[in-house]
């Protein structure tokens, strides 16, 4: 028989060591009485060793609260992230839920910020476009004030280049802006506050340019009224009868003078002002043209009247027309130029003052005077050409005073005269001597061939 290994013993009974102490351990527990009571008295035995008396009950309610917590299992205390794994392993169905929730939230906060900055961009798309349009308004602004520049003012330099200087002005200001604003928009923005940011920033800036757009546009309005009235005064002052008109009519330098002077000064009664000008100047070429015609009719009576009294007239009529002229009477002159054209048909025209003799028609005229009791006495007679034709007359009645122009009117003759006229009117019932006057060409006056202090009624 070979020889046994130690090796082999000292395993063996380690073993049989184990499960030594597996049984006794066993049968502790299954006598639990027993085992307490040995431990009892192991540990009164081990206090009396040492000189210390511990009462029995003090060590048996030691063993036995020892005893009750022995086979209770005590769990080491997990960590916080071991315990909220388990919380929410527990109540995983909860939180499932709230995930999901999260999910659709964080998806609907996404997407609506998402559509709110696309309505922000598209916003500031919009801005823009208005700028471009804004822009494209205030260079047709500058075109048009570049048109109006080359027309020189002559009578509201100063005015004209203080509006000037303030549009070149206000359109350095908006080039300026037009700057930022692009600068602003060329800006690469992503988030939603930056670009409310730079919205609100185009937004600023547009208004600005807006104003300044406005203010450009009232200034142009104010240069055009500016140029269209000093248009109105040089169309006046380029006429070609200008200068002569100026010279010779106060009213003329007068209303332009005052024209001048407010368009220069820009007075609040320009437009009224430049207004009378024009009515001045039209007045003044209606009257020159008067004066033209009175000249040639003045001359040519000149030429045909020859009596020193019958010029006299013709100088009185021509005075009087220069005098209404000058101050732009026109209706009178018209009237004194009437009456001149009138003299010179008259001067050019031999006539025969004749009493009517006509059945139906009175030849004479006697007239009682109720406030006096006196008395006057008329022939009734009319002015015909070589032809037979009535000849019409401006005449003033004696008795109103009216100038009237007549083909038939009284003339005043003695008392004789008149019995003359009417004896030879009875005699046949016709007048035979029917003759009152002549004037020949070249005079204006009749020659009465009867007595008569010439003056004349033309109503009986």
């Amino acid at each position: 028989m070979s020889e046994v290994k130690l090796s082999d013993q000292l395993g063996a009974m380690a073993i049989i060591d184990d499960l030594y102490q597996q049984q006794i351990a066993l049968e502790e527990q299954l006598n639990p009485a027993g085992l307490r009571r040995k431990i009892a008295e192991k540990i009164k035995e081990y206090y009396q060793s040492r000189g210390m008396n511990i009462q029995d009950e003090l060590i048996e309610q030691g063993v036995n609260e020892w005893f009750s917590d022995r086979l209770r299992f005590q769990m080491i205390k997990p960590a916080w992230h071991q315990r909220l794994l388990a919380k929410l392993y527990l109540k995983r169905r909860i939180f499932v839920y709230l995930f999901i929730a999260v999910l659709i939230a964080l998806g609907v906060y996404f997407s609506a910020g998402y559509m709110m900055t696309r309505v922000v961009k598209d916003s500031i798309v919009e801005q823009q476009q208005a700028e471009v349009q804004l822009v494209k308004k205030i260079a047709g602004y500058q075109r048009e004030f570049d048109s109006l520049s080359q027309k020189p003012l002559r009578y509201a330099t100063s005015q004209g280049q203080a509006l000037k200087d303030e549009s070149a002005k206000l359109i350095a200001q908006l080039r300026e802006k037009q700057v930022a604003f692009d600068r602003t928009l060329n800006l690469s923005e992503s988030s939603r506050p930056a670009l409310l940011d730079q919205k609100e920033y185009l937004a600023a800036i547009y208004q600005m340019m807006e104003k300044d757009y406005r203010s450009l546009g009232d200034t142009l309005t104010r240069y055009q009224s500016v140029a269209s009235n000093d248009s109105r005064i040089q169309q006046v002052a380029d006429a070609r009868s200008f200068e002569q008109l100026y010279q010779k009519y106060q009213p003329v330098r007068k209303a332009f003078d005052t024209a001048t002077y407010a368009v220069a000064n820009n007075s609040p009664t320009l437009s009224a002002d430049i207004t009378s000008l024009e009515a001045s100047y039209r007045d003044a070429l209606d009257i020159h043209k008067l004066a033209l015609q009175a000249d040639s009719v003045v001359s040519s009576l000149n030429s045909l009247v020859k009596s020193q009294q019958d010029k006299e007239t013709v100088k009185g009529y021509a005075d009087a027309i220069q005098n209404d002229l000058s101050l732009f009477r026109v209706t009178q002159a018209k009237e004194a130029l009437q009456q001149l054209e009138y003299l010179k048909q008259l001067a050019q025209t031999n006539l025969t003052l004749t009493i009517v003799d006509r059945v139906g028609e009175k030849s004479g005229v006697e007239r009682t005077y109720d406030d006096s009791g006196g008395k006057t006495w008329y022939v009734v007679v009319e002015a015909l050409t070589p032809q037979g034709r009535a000849f019409p007359l401006w005449l003033t009645d004696s008795e109103t005073g009216k100038l009237r122009q007549v083909t038939i009117f009284g003339l005043q003759v003695p008392q004789s005269e008149y019995l003359k006229v009417r004896k030879d009117k009875m005699d046949d019932g016709h007048i035979q001597n029917n003759l009152a006057g002549k004037k020949p060409v070249g005079s204006l006056n009749f020659n009465y061939a009867r007595s008569s202090n010439s003056k004349i009624i033309m109503e009986w």
